[in-house]
């Protein structure tokens, strides 16, 4: 049984044993959201507007840790989601 301290929430318990998570949902909502604009609302402008801060967020998160690996990761993935927004907005 988990005894919370009067100064720990139950998000605050949730981020910091299940950080990874919580992070990965943040972006699918992002992504989802994004999707949402394009698929139903038919407005490709607010989808890449939606997804931009997305693929931005995705990206640091890779390259956080400052490695050399990372950062070439964490580039190569902006640098094709970017590709791929591009080429769906001129479609």
């Amino acid at each position: 049984m988990m005894v919370w301290l009067k100064s720990e929430s139950a998000v605050e318990l949730f981020f910091d044993k299940h950080s990874t998570t919580a992070r990965v949902a943040v972006l699918g909502l992002i992504f989802v959201s994004g999707y949402f604009d394009a698929a139903f609302l038919k407005n490709k402008s607010m989808a890449c507007a939606t997804w931009f801060p997305g693929l931005l967020a995705l990206a640091i998160w890779i390259g956080f840790p400052l490695t050399p690996f990372r950062i070439i990761a964490g580039a190569m993935v902006f640098a094709s989601g970017m590709a791929l927004m591009v080429r769906y907005y001129r479609s």
